[in-house]
């Protein structure tokens, strides 16, 4: 969702007579353009420190939707893990028992990204079997 962000405008400056610079009427914060010496400069600087933070907004990443399942959360391994995120699945796999499941489950959100925490931190020592054995050799042939 996009945030509108006001404008300024040379109309916008008042002068400020102890100061002697012209000062945005709608805007006291420390920003670049909120005092000058001039308002059609001041505006200008405004505009483009603001249109620079709206830029730097829209390019934060976006977060990659979460993930729910044992099998999504492999998948999304095997196709873009480092080979310590994979170790990591891996060793989820591998428990023999429910401790040994959650002692995996603690290091993997050590390595692991946020977006896969609903699968392995919220998921049952069960839901793991559900993931097919070709996928399951996928993993392994990242490993070795």
């Amino acid at each position: 969702m996009s945030r509108l962000y006001r404008a300024a405008l040379p109309e916008d400056y008042v002068h400020n007579p102890d100061t002697g610079l012209w000062e945005l009427s709608f805007d006291q914060r420390p920003v670049a353009g909120t005092r000058s010496s001039s308002p059609e400069e001041g505006a200008a600087q405004y505009n483009a420190a603001r249109e620079k933070f709206k830029s730097a907004v829209s390019a934060v990443r976006q977060r990659p939707e979460s993930v729910f399942s044992f099998t999504e959360m492999t998948e999304w391994v095997v196709e873009h893990g480092t080979t310590e995120q994979c170790q990591a699945v891996r060793l989820m796999f591998d428990a023999r028992d429910k401790n040994e499941f959650d002692l995996a489950v603690r290091e993997g959100l050590k390595v692991l990204p946020r977006h896969l925490d609903f699968a392995y931190y919220f998921g049952r020592f069960s839901d793991r079997m559900r993931v097919s054995v070709p996928l399951r050799e996928r993993l392994s042939l990242r490993l070795s």
